[in-house]
């Protein structure tokens, strides 16, 4: 690999890609190349996920504690794991919630439960090295059922073998919380990342997921504006059915703020700025990273 090929985004998650399926099969372990990697993430013994976000060299930005000993910690929207590993490392006790289904996602009105499908066939182009050929012959062959498991839920069961770090996996979206935590204590720590520009209700959602939050919420997405803008919601999911990317609204940080402190939280802080690479595009992403406390 030349200098120029060490800059370039492609090159660099192909590199990874490789170096993960080597040291998998020196360890004996069997990834499937058919698995979809959302986050890069350090699995230990030279292990370690080609992801379409690498989070490593940020993770301290979101503000979580050094040590979580004794706390309970929920994920939502956990992917293929990252964060729901990171606290876990930190002796927090983790659910990681992610949807059963992608029936279970989030859908503009008037279009089809499960139409995310054909929005997520459109997007793997720019999250994986397949090409559109390849990402369209994956799809003709698997079921939807298949294919959730392939993209979120397999990759996420591996992660959490591979570190032997325990997480618990829970199955549920923001609507069906409450009911997927009947009887349980709320959480000391709540984290929401990356989860509401995909629905179509952010205030609800939000409402939903804080009402789990004892302590502690953290919230990282990109937003809009900036931080002295007023409470506003951004729609950004376009005029013409079906050309979205399953995105809808871009917040701003007074939106948050306002919101939050209506919920019940006394602490409301804009924590950090910064941006991420997406590999393999190579573009940049904004995110935000806001803390609240009871």
């Amino acid at each position: 690999m030349n200098d120029s090929d060490s800059h370039d985004p492609r090159h660099l998650l192909s590199a990874r890609r490789d170096a993960f399926f080597g040291r998998a099969a020196a360890l004996g372990l069997r990834p499937d190349p058919r698995w979809f990697w959302y986050h890069t993430i350090d699995l230990g013994r030279g292990l370690i996920t080609p992801g379409s976000f690498d989070y490593r060299d940020v993770l301290a930005r979101y503000g979580f504690p050094d040590r979580l000993d004794g706390k309970r910690a929920l994920d939502v929207g956990a992917a293929s794991g990252f964060f729901s590993l990171a606290l876990a490392a930190r002796g927090a006790s983790v659910t990681a919630c992610e949807v059963p289904g992608f029936a279970d996602w989030d859908h503009f009105p008037g279009e089809a439960p499960g139409s995310v499908v054909e929005k997520i066939r459109g997007l793997l182009v720019h999250h994986t090295l397949w090409s559109q050929a390849e990402v369209d012959h994956l799809f003709a062959g698997a079921d939807a059922a298949l294919l959730h498991d392939l993209l979120l839920e397999q990759p996420f069961a591996f992660a959490c073998r591979a570190s032997g770090l325990p997480v618990r996996r829970l199955r549920a979206s923001w609507r069906t919380l409450d009911r997927a935590l009947t009887g349980e204590p709320r959480f000391d720590l709540v984290l929401l990342a990356d989860v509401l520009p995909h629905v179509v209700d952010p205030l609800a959602a939000l409402a939903a997921v804080a009402t789990w939050c004892g302590d502690r919420l953290v919230v990282a997405q990109e937003l809009w504006g900036a931080p002295e803008d007023p409470p506003l919601l951004r729609y950004i999911g376009g005029d013409q059915p079906g050309q979205d990317v399953a995105e809808w609204w871009r917040p701003t940080f007074a939106w948050f703020a306002q919101v939050l402190a209506k919920l019940g939280f006394r602490e409301i802080r804009l924590w950090d700025r910064f941006e991420t690479r997406v590999f393999p595009a190579g573009h940049r992403q904004p995110k935000t990273v806001i803390q609240a406390r009871r």
